[in-house]
């Protein structure tokens, strides 16, 4: 998957469409303090709009005035970029680590996309597959594509709400019956897009309305032709295999006809692990640290390993010290020691 350089928005002509634009004071401030920040970073107009959670063209068009969609959601989502950005900027950045299993879900993704099939990604859970998914979008967003659509499954999904979920996704108006959106949806997408659908296996757990959700995306499916992706934990892989409800079988014959099933390796292997120590500038472990790498891994998955990472590097810099495996090793046993109510000391 290739990616772009991010230096070339001409920040004076975003300034000037930004001025030309018919905003109240606040709107005014919130669009010109993303544009400060773009060329203070060397950001491109699509790295940004990726990182906040939108399109470079939605984004484009909020600066000129020009969005006619849902702007209360867009200018929401620029306000909890901007909380976020300010509450980061004392905490380690979560480094994306190019892991075997990221690079598995990149190839499903694109299979899905160039072949219009639907993909399903099973895999355990904190394994980093909503990562993997996050990071192919923006990518593709910094890349100009506006072509990757994700959403994510709720506690007990609906057909009504997924359709809002998505409708909102791709700027389609919401005062609407459902179907009125379904047929929006249906109109909107294309063969050019590629839906991820994460968290999938919540269907599994929604009875009818998960039935009727699954239903749903198998019709978009059918009369958009586009690349669909759905990404579940083992408990998706049991209802694919049959381990469901009777009235379940019939939908999900019809849906996995349409398509493959991919299964993620079941362990983090150590190169992988090596990349993420690496990627965070950590040197090779001893054999006690190495212990409490794979003690996480094991236990808990990729994705407490990246987030213990994180959270030591950023003792580390706070405490004003290079990062190192003590400070790992202690903010690990730290955590592990307040989530069973006892306290170990801070290393320094």
């Amino acid at each position: 998957m290739k990616t772009t350089t991010i230096s070339n928005t001409d920040y004076a002509a975003q300034r000037a469409k930004l001025a030309a634009a018919d905003y109240n004071p606040d709107a005014h401030a919130q669009l010109a303090w993303l544009i400060e920040l773009a060329e203070e970073r060397g950001w491109s107009l699509a790295k940004l709009a990726g990182d906040i959670g939108m399109s470079s063209t939605t984004l484009s068009r909020l600066i000129g005035g020009t969005y006619h969609g849902d702007r209360k959601r867009n200018f929401g989502l620029i306000a909890a970029f901007r909380e976020r950005y300010e509450a980061r900027r004392t905490v380690a950045d979560e480094i994306f680590v190019e892991t075997s299993i990221a690079k598995k879900v990149w190839q499903s993704i694109d299979y899905a996309s160039q072949y219009q099939e639907i993909v399903s990604i099973i895999g355990n859970s904190q394994w980093g597959k909503t990562t993997a998914c996050e990071e192919y979008r923006r990518r593709k967003l910094e890349a100009g594509s506006d072509a990757v659509i994700m959403l994510r499954l709720g506690v007990k999904p609906s057909p009504s709400g997924v359709a809002r979920q998505l409708g909102k996704e791709l700027g389609l108006p919401q005062r609407s019956i459902y179907a009125e959106r379904l047929a929006g949806l249906k109109r909107t997408l294309s063969s050019r897009h590629v839906l991820i659908v994460d968290e999938v296996h919540q269907a599994a757990t929604a009875r009818q309305n998960g039935l009727n959700t699954i239903e749903m995306l198998r019709e978009l499916y059918d009369a958009s032709h586009c690349g669909m992706v759905l990404v579940g934990t083992n408990v998706w892989g049991r209802v694919l295999e049959g381990d469901t409800l009777p009235e379940w079988q019939g939908v999900l014959g019809q849906t996995m006809l349409r398509g493959i099933s991919v299964v993620l390796p079941p362990k983090l292997g150590y190169r992988d692990q090596q990349a993420i120590w690496e990627g965070y500038g950590l040197p090779e472990p001893s054999k006690e640290e190495r212990a409490v790498v794979q003690e996480i891994v094991e236990d808990y998955g990729l994705g407490r390993l990246v987030k213990r990472m994180r959270a030591a590097k950023t003792a580390a810099t706070r405490a004003g010290k290079p990062f190192e495996w003590r400070h790992f090793v202690a903010v690990h046993r730290q955590l592990e020691a307040l989530e069973g109510g006892d306290y170990e000391e801070e290393a320094e």
